[in-house]
């Protein structure tokens, strides 16, 4: 067996897996870098968000205040998520904050496993792809910028993952797409 067969066929070992979580460790620490350069920005819209949340903690609902109900967000998901980490303790800001910058590397991840690198090559393309995102000021700023783009970005790449995923059964892909 030549060394170039060898390299050739390293995503079929473990290794694959050691690279892949490598790749998402220096993508983490970059795109903490990157987004250090912009200060502590936190969109007002974001403060819209962590108002609800931090209501709906207190045991007042998905209210503004107390007096007439009125629905003030547009992003359901991202409020109760924000919640998760605010029941247990965590400042909201920070907390959304850091839910931002997780689903930003969860886009990473979606795009290492649609591009499955199995070779050097696929390899080199997975960190190509994920450069890429790496060195837009758009993601670096919205990964902390306190709304839910980020977890939009990643719950469509990982869609277009699972979906492309000719391993898991048509059916079954078809529901996780969903």
């Amino acid at each position: 067996m030549n060394l170039l067969g060898t390299i050739e066929r390293w995503g079929a070992r473990p290794w694959r897996h050691v690279w892949t979580a490598a790749l998402l460790g220096l993508a983490a620490a970059a795109l903490a870098l990157h987004e250090a350069r912009y200060g502590n920005f936190f969109t007002d819209d974001g403060f819209i968000s962590l108002r609800y949340t931090a209501r709906l903690l207190h045991g007042q609902g998905l209210t503004w205040d107390d007096y007439e109900r009125v629905e003030g967000y547009s992003n359901l998901l991202w409020v109760l998520l924000c919640a998760i980490p605010g029941a247990v303790g965590v400042d909201l800001v920070q907390g959304a904050r850091g839910l931002g910058f997780a689903a930003t590397i969860a886009s990473f991840a979606a795009l290492v496993h649609i591009v499955r690198p199995a070779t050097l090559r696929a390899g080199l393309a997975a960190v190509v792809a994920v450069a890429f995102m790496l060195v837009s000021s758009s993601i670096a700023v919205w990964s902390t910028g306190g709304l839910e783009p980020p977890l939009l970005l990643a719950l469509v790449l990982w869609a277009l993952a699972i979906a492309g995923d000719e391993r898991m059964p048509a059916q079954r892909r078809d529901l996780w797409v969903a």
